[in-house]
């Protein structure tokens, strides 16, 4: 797997030789909102329009660190899960779940230590050990 660490890895390349093809991956915690009886979804939303991952150790940006952005997190909404599996999910473990947010670099923003990305795909777990894995979320194709 490669990691949001490695982002500096993708400045220090030309832009015209980024592997669109070449994902990286974030690990994070998340948390999801009220069932939707109707729609048979928790609201969730894993990551937004104002959220940004940086490179370093620490939830601030620090000097040298590479900042994530991300493009297209309107496409990722919703965990579906039955009534009865929420109700038993919910009681089990709370509203926290585990995600895993892959991604590839579309742009390096010229002048600044930002990365705009689009996310490929997020798995979602319902432990933090990353081992019970509950739902995929992928981007749409067009």
């Amino acid at each position: 797997m490669t990691t949001i660490g490695d982002a500096e890895k993708i400045l220090a390349k030309n832009l015209q030789a980024f592997d669109v093809t070449e994902s990286f991956t974030i690990p994070v915690s998340a948390s999801f909102g009220e069932y939707d009886f109707d729609r048979k979804v928790f609201d969730f939303r894993p990551v937004t329009a104002a959220t940004a991952f940086n490179s370093g150790d620490r939830p601030w940006k620090g000097s040298g660190d590479i900042q994530v952005v991300f493009i297209n997190t309107k496409d990722f909404y919703g965990l579906p899960m039955s009534p009865a599996e929420a109700e038993v999910f919910v009681k089990k473990n709370g509203r926290g779940v585990a995600i895993d947010v892959e991604f590839v670099p579309v742009t390096a923003l010229e002048g600044s230590e930002k990365i705009r990305a689009k996310i490929v795909k997020i798995d979602v777990y319902a432990d933090s050990g990353r081992k019970k894995l509950i739902h995929t979320m992928t981007a749409p194709t067009s």
